[in-house]
C-alpha cells in the first residue's frame, strides 16, 4: 500500500449515463484528443492516459462524465438503487457518489443529500445541474442534528461515506502528508460508528414475508477491536423510536485501510 501511495494515481472518469452511453463518451473523448480505455472494475469507467485540462472539454462542461475512481463507482453500484426509490446520501460531500446514485436511479424517485459543510453542498448542486441529476432535497446538517429525525425510516437505501483517513486524496496530492493533521484512528472510528448507528435509523423498515429480521455485518479487519462493532445493538433511545420488531434492513460495513469506512444500507426487500 505504501508503494502504491508513492505512485501517481490513475485518471479515471465515470460516464454519466443520463447524458450518453459509455461508447458515445469514448468516441467523443477521442475526437477531443484523448485516448480512453475501459476501466477494469466498473462498467461506467474509462481510464485516461493523462489528466490534462479536463474541465475545458466540451464533454465535461456538458456533463458527459465526472472524474471518479472505480472504487467509488462500485460503492454506489453495491447499493443498487432502484428507479422510483428514496435514496439518502449521508456524508454526501461534494456529491460524486450522489451524482452516480442519481444516474443509477435514472432520475426517478427521490434523492436526498446530507452533509454538514454548506460549501460542499453548493458544489454538489452545481455538479447536479451540469450532470442533469435531480436532487430532491439538500440538507446541511451534522449526523446528530435533530432536523434529520423526520427522515427516520424513510429511506429505501442509505449510503454512508464517513470521514476517513483520506489516503486517496493524499495519493493525488502528496504534499498533504506534510500539511494536514488527522485525528487518531480510534477517534475517527468512534465518529464513524456514531454516524453509522444514526444513519441506520434512516432506513425504511420493510421485509418480505418470507424473510426474518436481518442485519449482516462483514467482519472488520483485526486492526479494529471487536467491541467497536457494538453499534449493531440498538441503544435505549433507538428502541424508544423503533420498538422491537422487523429489523431496519440489511446493511454491510466495508472497512479498509484500518480507519476508512464505507457503508451501504438497504431495506430488507433486497439486502446487499
Amino acid at each position: 500500500m505504501l508503494a502504491a501511495l508513492n505512485t501517481e494515481a490513475p485518471i479515471t472518469i465515470r460516464v454519466n449515463t443520463l447524458r450518453c452511453t459509455v461508447h458515445e463518451c469514448a468516441v467523443r473523448l477521442k475526437k477531443e484528443g484523448l485516448l480512453p480505455v475501459p476501466g477494469t472494475l466498473s462498467p461506467f469507467a474509462l481510464r485516461l492516459p493523462a489528466r490534462g485540462q479536463l474541465e475545458t472539454l466540451g464533454s465535461y462542461r456538458e456533463g458527459w462524465f465526472e472524474v471518479q475512481d472505480e472504487g467509488s463507482q462500485i460503492l454506489s453500484m453495491l447499493l443498487r438503487p432502484d428507479p422510483g426509490s428514496r435514496i439518502i446520501a449521508a456524508c454526501a460531500g461534494a456529491g460524486g457518489k450522489t451524482m452516480h446514485l442519481g444516474a443509477l436511479m435514472q432520475n426517478k424517485g427521490a434523492l436526498v443529500a446530507i452533509d454538514p459543510e454548506g460549501m460542499k453542498l453548493k458544489n454538489l448542486q452545481e455538479r447536479a445541474l451540469r450532470a442533469g441529476v435531480k436532487v430532491a432535497e439538500v440538507i446541511a446538517a451534522r449526523h446528530d442534528d435533530p432536523v434529520l429525525d423526520r427522515l427516520h425510516g424513510k429511506g429505501d437505501g442509505v449510503l454512508v461515506d464517513a470521514p476517513c483517513s483520506g489516503l486517496g486524496t493524499v495519493r493525488r496530492n502528496p504534499w498533504l502528508k506534510f500539511l494536514r493533521e488527522t485525528p487518531s484512528g480510534r477517534t475517527r472510528t468512534a465518529l464513524q460508528l456514531d454516524i453509522l448507528r444514526r444513519a441506520a435509523l434512516l432506513v425504511r423498515r420493510r421485509l418480505p414475508a418470507d424473510e426474518g429480521p436481518c442485519v449482516s455485518v462483514r467482519p472488520a479487519p483485526q486492526a479494529l477491536e471487536p467491541p467497536a462493532l457494538g453499534w449493531a445493538e440498538p441503544t435505549a433511545a433507538d428502541t424508544a423510536r423503533f420498538p422491537p420488531g422487523p429489523a431496519h434492513g440489511s446493511y454491510i460495513v466495508i472497512p479498509s485501510c484500518g480507519s476508512m469506512m464505507r457503508t451501504i444500507m438497504r431495506t430488507g426487500a433486497r439486502g446487499v
